[in-house]
């Protein structure tokens, strides 16, 4: 298991900016979920990153208390959501539901789906 250097540890909220003191839960190292390995790399030792989940005791935001360099996560991005039609008629439906149920306006929930 190897780390590639390139992670940063996060402590404030990165929606109220307050800081948010402790794990909730980790649920361990992982690889990049979209770095599909090519069969002549099979050989090479696989980066693996922190996977822990933060709440922030001020706003109640879950995230992960961990960020990684945006070039390794997207550099060779596979997927595109906005390319499905329907994952985006889902996005948006859920974010009205959601925003419906828990009495929320539009700043509030803007990292749903």
């Amino acid at each position: 298991m190897k780390d590639s250097g390139n992670v940063l540890r996060t402590t404030l909220c990165r929606s109220c900016k307050s800081t948010f003191p402790k794990r909730i839960i980790s649920l361990g190292p992982h690889p990049n979920v979209n770095s599909y390995i090519k069969k002549e790399s099979f050989e090479k030792e696989e980066y693996y990153y922190p996977f822990d989940v933060y709440l922030c005791n001020k706003c109640g935001f879950l995230q992960l208390g961990h960020e990684i360099n945006p070039k390794i996560l997207f550099d060779d991005y596979v997927y595109v959501s906005s390319a499905s039609p329907i994952f985006v008629s889902h996005s948006i439906d859920y974010a009205k539901r959601i925003s419906e149920r828990f009495a929320l306006d539009s700043l509030s929930c803007y990292h749903c789906a």
